[in-house]
């Protein structure tokens, strides 16, 4: 019985680097879920007073636990690595950040028509261009932060994605 848990854990370990080395932003993630939720399971275990007092795990449940934890990503195997392997937070099957890009050249495209057409100054379109610059960038440093944004920064994305209008190819108006 022990030869098969060992067996079943190299098992799991070789999935886990299989895992591991598909992705270079998620190295090491597989191991320490587990190392991790087991320092957790322990903290709790040693919990004397409040809700978890009575929290009580035999070694058996650890390992269990330790298992689940190893197991947890094993579904990546076999997720096409465009999912898994997210470099930026736009990215699918390529970094749509380019499409970011596309549609902000088309709208300074359309300040300078905007201009031509005598509908925006020169002055007024200088501004809405250096706005437009500013805001295409602050989206740029936003694709490749943490897992986790700042209030203020998901408003501001928000307000972005309203604020700019182009035309498709069908003539359509289509916010940013």
């Amino acid at each position: 019985m022990n030869r098969l848990e060992e067996l079943f854990e190299s098992f799991i370990s070789l999935i886990n680097h299989a895992i591991d080395d598909k992705s270079p932003y998620t190295s090491g993630h597989c191991n320490r879920v587990p190392e991790l939720t087991l320092m957790l399971a322990d903290a709790v275990n040693r919990c004397k007073a409040g809700p978890l007092a009575e929290f009580n795990m035999t070694e058996a449940d650890r390992k269990e636990l330790k298992i689940a934890g190893l197991l947890h990503d094993c579904g990546k195997i076999t997720t096409p690595v465009h999912v898994v392997d997210k470099a930026t937070k736009l990215e699918k099957i390529f970094d749509r950040i380019t499409l970011v890009k596309t549609r902000a050249g088309q709208v300074l495209q359309n300040f300078d028509l905007e201009v031509a057409r005598g509908h925006l100054s020169a002055e007024q379109a200088a501004e809405r261009k250096a706005q437009l610059i500013d805001d295409y960038a602050f989206i740029e440093r936003c694709n490749v932060g943490g897992e986790f944004m700042k209030d203020a920064d998901i408003e501001r994305v928000k307000n972005i994605a309203t604020l700019y209008q182009w035309r498709d190819i069908e003539g359509n108006v289509v916010l940013f």
